[in-house]
């Protein structure tokens, strides 16, 4: 609050200088032609006055008379007054205000007939001086002459006393006003200093805070409206506790019911769970019984048929197909031991561009073209063996397809790529396609019925396995399968 304070004294102080600095230039502009106009008048009036009241006495000489003529005209602001006699070339009468006329002698040069004025210098100093004949006849020349000298610098001293006087005024006003207004200034921050006080304890927290000001201004008007807008406000965050309260009270008997309500779905998840696992295992057991029952008919049928038939060419032409069918056992019991062993995994830094390379040296045909394009460039976080397996299995399924097509360009492409933080490895083939893709993963399905088994199901399981998402859909022509797998570094 003090700077308003001194902004009031500051914006005082420069209405004061403006003042002043008018009424000194009005002073210079009008006192001046005034006081030259009111002087010349005065001299005027009493140079005229006395020529004509100095006929008689002069005539006949009587220099007392004369004095008791003049001497009462004679004004303070007259620096000098001389009467000369030209009859006897004498100095009749002489008032020197300021002791400038010593040795003062009859001068021919102050014989005039008409009035005159003069710039006359005595003691290095300039008078004016007026010139008035006294004349007993007025077609006569004069016999007489009064003489007014006025300094100079008398207009000059006079409007320096002026300003001297408006400067004093002014530098008394001024502390004077400076006080008032500084006494004012502390009446009118006073309320304000309350009110910022009230402000600045409401805004900390304290919202029972009130201001006590009773002013009929601006100031008490404001104060009215802070203490209406704090009544407010307090009584709303009063109704705010009592709701959070009420709130409180709702989520806590809310969250219980919530907690209830989630054990029991959890209850019924493990359930739901449970059924969907045996319902899995009982599908997965009916399919591997069905797998395995019929390699054994044709075992069993081939047995009982030497045992009737034994002979040796009924033994060389069915021995092979019982070789076939105890190694499509052999194969899917392998692959239900490696299915079951798949539990925890082991994670390390390997190039997915390198493993799929050397599977293709090893695995692919080379009368199928393959085109690989790898824009990761880096190392890949993930289990090395399980995902070469992956590739191998995706890589072996477009073999099959593409033989069993017999195309004519048989063509495997293979995109390497990551996108933000996801690998996504893509192959594609120009075979036929599947018949139904989104069953491809299923449990013993295939389109080589003398190649069954759990090739891409053990692929989507160990995509799972990574936290990754595997999808298969046909091209025109061509099938595709894309794998996404996270980057965990």
């Amino acid at each position: 609050m003090r700077q308003i304070k001194y902004k009031l004294l500051l914006s005082f102080l420069v209405l004061w200088m403006i003042s002043i600095v008018t009424i000194i230039v009005y002073v210079n502009r009008y006192f001046e032609g005034y006081y030259q106009q009111e002087l010349e008048t005065i001299v005027q009036t009493i140079g005229r006055n006395a020529s004509q009241a100095l006929r008689f006495p002069l005539f006949h000489s009587d220099y007392n008379q004369m004095e008791k003529i003049v001497r009462p005209l004679v004004q303070k602001d007259f620096s000098y007054v001389i009467i000369f006699d030209h009859r006897l070339k004498s100095v009749a009468f002489v008032e020197d205000v300021g002791g400038l006329l010593k040795d003062l002698k009859y001068q021919k040069e102050h014989l005039s007939n008409n009035e005159t004025v003069h710039q006359v210098k005595y003691n290095l100093r300039d008078f004016n001086e007026y010139h008035f004949p006294i004349k007993f006849v007025s077609d006569l020349e004069p016999s007489g002459c009064v003489v007014i000298g006025i300094s100079a610098g008398l207009i000059k001293e006079k409007l320096d006393r002026v300003r001297n006087r408006i400067a004093l005024v002014g530098i008394i006003s001024f502390f004077i006003s400076a006080a008032l207004i500084y006494f004012f200034a502390s009446l009118i921050t006073a309320p304000l200093k309350k009110l910022s006080a009230g402000i600045s304890n409401f805004s900390s927290g304290n919202y029972d805070q009130r201001v006590n000001v009773k002013s009929r201004d601006e100031v008490g008007e404001l104060a009215q409206s802070f203490n209406q807008m704090a009544e407010t406000i307090s009584k709303q965050f009063k109704d705010i506790e009592k709701y959070s309260k009420e709130l409180e009270i709702m989520v806590e008997n809310r969250t219980e019911a919530l907690v209830k309500t989630m054990q029991e779905l959890n209850q019924k998840e493990k359930e739901l769970l449970k059924k969907e696992k045996l319902e899995g295992l009982r599908n997965l057991v009916n399919s591997i019984s069905h797998e395995i029952n019929n390699p054994l008919t044709i075992i069993y049928g081939n047995l009982q048929f030497l045992k009737a038939k034994g002979t040796k060419e009924e033994i060389e032409r069915r021995l092979p197909q019982i070789e076939t069918s105890i190694e499509r056992i052999n194969n899917l019991l392998k692959d239900m031991m490696f299915f079951s062993s798949l539990r925890e995994i082991t994670m390390n830094s390997f190039s997915a561009a390198v493993v799929i390379d050397d599977l293709i040296k090893k695995n692919i045909p080379a009368k199928i073209n393959v085109k690989v394009e790898d824009s990761i460039n880096e190392l890949i976080f993930a289990n090395e063996i399980m995902m070469a397996m992956v590739f191998k299995n995706i890589l072996d399924n477009s073999v099959q397809e593409l033989e069993k097509a017999s195309a004519a360009n048989p063509e495997i492409q293979v995109e390497l790529r990551k996108e933000k933080d996801k690998y996504h490895f893509v192959f594609r083939d120009n075979g036929p396609g599947a018949a139904q893709p989104e069953k491809v993963f299923e449990p013993f399905f295939t389109t080589h019925p003398e190649k069954r088994g759990l090739g891409l199901t053990y692929v989507s399981y160990i995509v799972d396995l990574h936290d990754g998402k595997i999808e298969a859909r046909n091209l025109q022509p061509g099938f595709e399968i894309r794998l996404i797998i996270p980057k965990l570094i």
